[in-house]
Order: structure tokens, then C-alpha cells, then sequence
């Protein structure tokens, strides 16, 4: 059975099924535009989008209050594919040298775990943030950079689809504004890039 979990005050509050939330809206001890996520997808949305024939409900304090930072997403671990292949390769090659000396193993499997550290490494220097006003990449390692822009400055929110990724359902989010040669800010290779881009859609009609 599919679980939910709120989003409230900065920490996780369940998981609860879709029934457990519907009785709590009715009580009046959940607000629909209070935020939460499904299992298995990252993505937070509102409690509200479950129940389309919910009534309007006065909003609450907590409403008004989100959350500062409502979405943080990194690249896909399936855009380092390539090269934990690679790794993978140099294990089955020290495996295959191993009966002529036990070094040739450890030797693949110290390769194939720096390549693995390597990419959980990189994936985390990479932060795409969506908080109530804006939409930012911040990138680095030891030195941080970002890029943002302003939610209601949005005017363009382009996504693409390519090759193997996008057979997965990774893609990358473009946002742009009026005025701008290019892309203002990039979140590449996440995944379910157009659930992002109806996130900043609602939000931007809020």
C-alpha cells in the first residue's frame, strides 16, 4: 500500500495512507496545503492535489509559514553510469587475475570503490533548490557558487529528454526569464524533471 509522509516544521511526520489523510482534513487536523511526499518519489507536493473534491478550508497559520526550502534535488546516479561500468569492469578484470595474485582483486575493488565515491561525491556538489521564491543551483566543491532566479520572474520552464537517460526518466529542467539570451538556471540530469516543473508551476500560480 502506498504511504505518505508530511512535511511540517522542518521534519517528516508518518508515512499514512491516503484514508488516514482524508480523515485527518475532515477533522480538521491537516491542512490540504500542508506539504508531503510518496514513497519511493522524492518530490514533495500538496496534501490537497489527493482529494480534487476537497472543500476550500481557511488557511492556517502553518500555511501561511511554509517551509523556506521546499524542494533539494541532486543528478541522477544513472548519469555516472558510464563510469561505474568502468568500475565494474576493473573488478571483473582483478577477479579474473586473482587466481595469479590476491593484489589483482584488491586492486579492482579499491578501483571500483573510488569511481562509486567519486560519483556520490559529485552528485552532492551539485544542489538544485526550489524554496517559496526562487529556483537555485548551487554547485562546489570546497568553494560554493550559485545561480537563482526569482519564481515570479519565471517566464520559460523548458524540459528535455535525451538518450538513455531519458528513458528513465531523467531529463534536465531549464528556467528562464523575459529578456534573457539563455538559461538563467539548469537542474541536469534529475530525475522526473516534469514534476519539478509543475511544482514551480503551482507555486508560481499561489
Amino acid at each position: 500500500m502506498t504511504g505518505f509522509t508530511l512535511l511540517r516544521d522542518g521534519s517528516r511526520d508518518g508515512p499514512f495512507s491516503e484514508d488516514q489523510l482524508a480523515d485527518m482534513i475532515h477533522s480538521g487536523r491537516l491542512d490540504p496545503s500542508t506539504l508531503c511526499i510518496e514513497d519511493g518519489d522524492p518530490t514533495p507536493f500538496f496534501v490537497g492535489e489527493l482529494f480534487e473534491d476537497e472543500p476550500d478550508t481557511e488557511p492556517s497559520e502553518q500555511t501561511k509559514h511554509r517551509p523556506k526550502t521546499l524542494l533539494i534535488a541532486h543528478p541522477s546516479l544513472l548519469c555516472y553510469f558510464p563510469t561505474l561500468i568502468f568500475g565494474l569492469i576493473a573488478v571483473a578484470v582483478g577477479w579474473w587475475f586473482s587466481a595469479e595474485s590476491a593484489w589483482y582483486g584488491f586492486a579492482g575493488i579499491t578501483v571500483f570503490s573510488m569511481i562509486l565515491i567519486y560519483a556520490l561525491f559529485e552528485r552532492t556538489c551539485h544542489d538544485y533548490v526550489v524554496s517559496e521564491k526562487r529556483v537555485e543551483h548551487i554547485s562546489g566543491w570546497f568553494y560554493k557558487s550559485s545561480k537563482e532566479v526569482r519564481i515570479i520572474d519565471i517566464r520559460a520552464i523548458n524540459v528535455t529528454k535525451q538518450g538513455f537517460l531519458g528513458l528513465f526518466g531523467v531529463g534536465t529542467v531549464e528556467f528562464s526569464t523575459a529578456g534573457s539570451d539563455g538559461d538563467d538556471v539548469t537542474f541536469s540530469n534529475v530525475w522526473r524533471p516534469h514534476r519539478i516543473k509543475s511544482f514551480v508551476r503551482r507555486l508560481q500560480d499561489a
